[in-house]
């Protein structure tokens, strides 16, 4: 049977590419969570049925391609496609999905992507089309399995659901005098993170450190992605919570970025090594 391509038409496509990439990355190492950026995008007046594409073998989806646009900044998909179906299919999504994104209807000047270190077809195919490796991120973790933290006198932790981005902010403010325009950065990317739960260190009624971790529960994959801390002592102990909690949620591997952490000792102290990188890929539109 003929395999046939549409464009977006209805609201269950949105779930139609979930459930979708999550089918196609499962297998790959360290596929992170799906955002919450493509069901954002999809209320923005960006939005276009011509920004994503479903490729059907009969009833059956086999493929998919889209992009999110933030003005001229373009998150840019991947075509991915089910097993068998790899080359032609790929390219014909590619065409319609990259000349719609650069057309003077859309207008992208920059095109990204992040790739895991290991996803070597992924990087080669974006590396034959023009884009080019802007950055590598270590990534450090661990299996997960119980550990024993440190403790600090006074403090309580405290285990939500979800992620309050105020009260992060107001832990990050007030720990590294961040900026104003990193607290306006964090505010954006953050929305776009589907946190599962977060971990408050709170001492003297005041919180000093603030986690948030996203699970992928089909795989077992876990990141805490983001971390603010007020107290030296607040990582290892914040930290060892989230990896007994994470234990108790039946979650596989842990991971974090490297740069993340205050120092390379205490990440050892808690069994974390160099597990993949975060590979960034761009491609500037002349």
């Amino acid at each position: 049977m003929k395999v046939t391509i549409r464009r977006f038409k209805k609201e269950s496509d949105m779930d139609l590419q979930y459930d979708f990439w999550r089918k196609v990355t499962a297998p790959l190492p360290y596929a992170w969570k799906p955002t919450l950026s493509p069901r954002k995008f999809r209320h923005q007046e960006e939005f276009d049925p011509k920004t994503r594409c479903f490729a059907f073998d009969g009833d059956q989806l086999v493929g998919h391609m889209g992009f999110t646009g933030e003005g001229r900044f373009v998150s840019f998909g991947y075509p991915w496609v089910l097993g068998g179906y790899e080359g032609v299919l790929q390219e014909e999504m590619y065409e319609k999905i990259y000349h719609y994104a650069i057309s003077a209807e859309y207008g992208a000047q920059t095109l990204a992507q992040r790739f895991r270190a290991q996803w070597t077809d992924q990087i080669e195919f974006f590396k034959k089309k023009g884009f080019e490796v802007t950055g590598r991120s270590p990534i450090v973790g661990r299996s997960v399995s119980d550990v024993i933290p440190p403790t600090v006198e006074c403090l309580e932790l405290q285990i939500e659901s979800g992620f309050n981005i105020e009260t992060f902010l107001s832990v990050a403010e007030k720990a590294s005098d961040t900026s104003a325009d990193t607290l306006s950065f964090y505010r954006t990317y953050y929305a776009s993170v589907d946190f599962d739960f977060s971990v408050s260190c709170v001492k003297e009624g005041g919180v000093i450190g603030y986690f948030g971790v996203t699970h992928r529960k089909d795989t077992g994959y876990a990141e805490v992605i983001a971390f603010a801390e007020g107290h030296s002592d607040v990582f290892e102990v914040g930290l060892g919570t989230i990896i007994n909690e994470l234990a108790r949620r039946k979650a596989q591997t842990v991971s974090l970025y490297e740069a993340s952490a205050p120092s390379q000792e205490q990440l050892k102290k808690l069994g974390f090594e160099l597990i993949t990188e975060d590979v960034m890929m761009m491609k500037q539109v002349d």
